[in-house]
């Protein structure tokens, strides 16, 4: 679950228990927690603390001074966003572009949990929704690692005269299966 601005101090709850907090707000903020399994549905809350419960310590407390401008009630004041997935989580796929060797070079984390068997496969889908470059499955042994996608002059760079944009699609596989998939321009 992130939180892209819940002031302050957002604590998570599923089902009445807490699993997850984290100081401030301002700012974006993640939580992990797992589901079991066996749950059909579940009551997801976000409790919020009022400014007088706030650490005056915490990086999103409003001083004294400047209470009297600015709005200090606590709410959600951005995006959340949930993610689900399987066992085995893509927590980053950051894609640097080389355009002189034609590549784009992927640093990428994985969550802890994997499943056995493990591979990466990384896509560059262009805006009609056909796939211009796909890496295949590549074997993953630990949960970080880089990869270079090659082009193959499939690509075509971005300019404000020509906005060519594409969409990279991460997808970590156990066996056949698509644990966990991220996209992002």
């Amino acid at each position: 679950l992130t939180l892209k601005g819940a002031r302050f101090a957002p604590e998570v709850y599923v089902n009445g228990v807490k699993v997850s907090a984290s100081e401030g707000g301002m700012a974006a903020t993640t939580h992990h927690f797992a589901i079991p399994k066996s749950a059909q549905a579940i009551t997801l809350e976000i409790a919020l603390k009022s400014l007088k419960d706030l650490d005056p310590k915490d990086a999103s407390y409003v001083p004294g001074a400047d209470q009297w401008r600015n709005n200090v009630s606590s709410y959600l004041w951005d995006s959340v966003v949930l993610r689900l997935h399987g066992q085995g989580e893509i927590v980053r796929a950051k894609p640097t572009s080389h355009i002189a060797t034609d590549q784009v070079a992927l640093a990428w984390e994985l969550g802890d949990a994997l499943p056995p068997s493990v591979n990466l496969r990384f896509s560059l889908i262009d805006v009609t929704g056909v796939t211009c470059v796909d890496s295949g499955p590549q074997t993953v042994s630990a949960t970080t690692g880089d990869t270079i996608l090659r082009l193959n002059g499939q690509v075509k760079p971005w300019s404000p005269e020509a906005p060519n944009l594409y969409r990279l699609r991460t997808e970590l596989l156990s066996g056949n299966q698509v644990v966990d998939m991220s996209e992002q321009n």
